[in-house]
């Protein structure tokens, strides 16, 4: 008989077939095998957020690299303490750097245990069904000290009635709360139960976010925390693991692509009366909260207030900005002797004026933050990317400036114009829809001359249905699949798109320069001029062009954005006519702004040369006068 031997081939993930490169802060290494890249990773060597590309084309995170595991963050002291000690390391903080060692059998009285959802250093989240209501929570156990007092138990439950008294659509609801029947002395809380992920997970997942995204991430939280601290609760534990993101609800005011933030885990909140003492920090030595997010003043326990919040939300938005908490240390004597310095400051590409509002934020005199949360979002409405930041029941509000007209030299620029807050991707579906109601909010402008016109976000229409080219004329217009397979507009030349008339509208596209070696795109017309923007090379400008004339520049020209690694090629241009001005702006970066007396934005035209242009995304939205 003769045996035959068959070597089979082990077939390769073919995600991992092919050599790679790696984009670690900038720097770009490689090529590497597909053993060496997993040899890296698990080395700790190739963090989840840095880049990974086969071809240096395309850039993904690592952690979406299928075959590829990531060691534990070493000792980062992002978890809870509540500890006697501050000679205290992470290791004992959670047993193998990790939650329980077991998750004890836990009953309570009117819900049932249906699944575990998560573990931590106070308790242990069930999902769980309330029986007498037929609905289903998240129950939440806190761990109680050992032989707890009656005041202590008391109080415990008058927090809960506290907590439960909460009502804000940025807070994670509370239903109930009490004490369990097993094991005796942990206590439990009944909580809404929420799908998404919290925003730790999500700046590991993908990487740091934009500012955009960020503080309009932190306007929801210190909306949510300043509806807290007028009921006399204050958090004590801000942090990104305890800012939950979800979907946000049909019709609520958020720009597309921008979650909505449910703060969580209120579990070390101080509730009080104003001007009563802290009852639950008298116990010298003793540290409440998560060491590398905490205010100084925590660690000394210090009467705190809601500028310890205000601070902790500071080193959340450092965090996500950054990808990594502003401190760092093996124990929490460590972290605090840090904490007797001022914190880094935040570095380019991250702007000065985010750098400026974090570092107030971090003040380490409480008295240098900024003195309540009124203060706090007036500051963050201030930055120059985010348009006043208003948002309330009837949509976004687009507030625009008093502006002279256009300097006949590109020597005198006018006035800039803020951005309107809108979203990097993505603008279809709920992007815009129809939301005309009542301004739910007096905006103040403090101008030098006159108080500017105000508008709230009228009637949209899409522009490109993502399918096919309707609606669009040109010599060459065609829907294509790009890199990441999705259908998109493409063309060279000329081609226009007819517009709803409207004496006030913004258009948003998702662009792709892909080809083009210059793009020129018409904002608005008259009979005897039209206003237009220039992409060409590095810079771009706006500016008007007589019929026959040549181009004149509202301002000099300012460089265009560069895409960043792990970046979308479609960056948001977009330009408003209101009032009879017009604005622009590509990737939330202003290109210009010039009056246009007298002309109407009938059609979106857009000119690509040197090569083909793509577009996402497209939409058109009248902005309603508000009187």
């Amino acid at each position: 008989m003769t045996l035959l031997t068959v070597v089979c081939p082990i077939p390769r993930d073919p995600c991992m077939a092919d050599t790679w490169y790696i984009d670690a802060g900038g720097s770009v290494e490689g090529p590497f095998s597909a053993a060496e890249l997993s040899a890296r990773a698990a080395a700790g060597r190739l963090k989840p957020t840095d880049g990974a590309s086969r071809d240096r084309a395309k850039w993904v995170p690592a952690s979406t690299v299928p075959g590829l595991t990531f060691p534990r963050p070493q000792h980062p002291l992002i978890e809870t303490v509540v500890s006697g000690s501050v000679n205290l390391s992470a290791s004992s903080i959670l047993p193998d750097g990790g939650g329980p060692a077991t998750v004890p059998v836990v009953s309570v009285q009117g819900y049932q245990l249906l699944d575990t959802l998560g573990a931590g250093a106070c308790g242990v989240v069930y999902k769980a069904k309330q029986e007498k209501l037929n609905r289903v929570v998240a129950l939440k156990t806190v761990l109680m000290p050992d032989k707890a007092s009656y005041d202590l138990i008391e109080r415990f439950k008058q927090e809960a009635v506290s907590l439960a008294r909460l009502q804000h659509p940025n807070i994670v609801a509370v239903y109930d709360g009490g004490l369990c029947e097993t094991p005796k002395g942990q206590a439990f809380f009944a909580m809404e139960l929420l799908d998404g992920e919290d925003l730790a997970a999500r700046v590991d997942r993908t990487g740091p976010m934009d500012e955009y995204t960020a503080w309009l991430l932190a306007r929801q939280t210190a909306a949510a925390l300043s509806h807290a601290a007028k009921n006399g609760v204050i958090h004590r534990d801000v942090k990104p693991a305890n800012l939950f993101l979800v979907t946000a609800p049909t019709g609520f005011p958020l720009p597309p692509d921008v979650p909505m933030v449910k703060v969580t885990d209120f579990g070390l909140a101080l509730t009080r009366a104003p001007g009563e003492a802290d009852q639950r920090q008298t116990a010298a030595g003793v540290v409440l909260g998560t060491p590398v997010y905490m205010a100084p003043e925590q660690f000394t326990g210090s009467d705190v207030d809601t500028r310890a919040d205000i601070y902790s939300l500071g080193a959340t938005v450092y965090h996500v900005l950054t990808g990594k908490p502003p401190f760092d240390g093996r124990s929490v004597y460590e972290v605090m002797m840090k904490k007797s310095a001022p914190a880094p400051r935040l570095a380019p590409p991250v702007s000065a004026e985010s750098a400026d509002l974090v570092a107030a934020m971090m003040a380490i005199d409480p008295d240098q933050r900024p003195r309540d949360y009124a203060d706090l979002i007036a500051r963050i409405d201030a930055l120059p990317f985010l348009d006043g930041g208003v948002y309330g029941q009837s949509g976004r509000i687009v507030v625009t400036a008093p502006l002279a007209p256009l300097a006949t030299s590109p020597e005198v620029p006018p006035a800039v114009a803020k951005p309107l807050a809108a979203s990097r991707r993505k603008l279809y579906a709920v992007a815009f829809v129809a939301l005309v109601g009542v301004v739910l909010g007096v905006l103040a402008w403090r101008g030098a001359f006159s108080r500017p016109a105000t508008y709230a976000l009228g009637p949209s229409e899409r522009l490109f249905d993502g399918e096919t080219p309707l609606g669009w004329q040109g010599t060459v217009v065609s829907v294509e699949l790009d890199a990441d397979n999705k259908k998109v507009l493409a063309f060279e030349g000329t081609a226009t798109r007819p517009l709803r008339a409207a004496d006030n509208c913004s258009v948003v596209l998702g662009l792709d320069r892909h080809k083009a070696t210059a793009i020129e795109l018409t904002l608005a017309a008259n009979d005897g001029a039209r206003w237009l923007v220039r992409i060409e090379g590095g810079t771009m400008a706006l500016g008007r062009q007589r019929k026959g004339g040549a181009f004149e520049p509202a301002s000099p020209p300012v460089p265009v954005p560069p895409v960043k690694p792990h970046q979308s090629t479609y960056l948001e241009l977009r330009y408003d006519l209101t009032g009879g001005t017009v604005a622009a702006w590509y990737d939330h970066q202003p290109v210009g702004r010039a009056r246009a007396d007298g002309a109407k934005a009938t059609e979106l035209r857009i000119t690509a040369t040197g090569g083909p242009l793509r577009i996402e995304s497209a939409e058109h939205v009248e902005l309603v006068k508000v009187k």
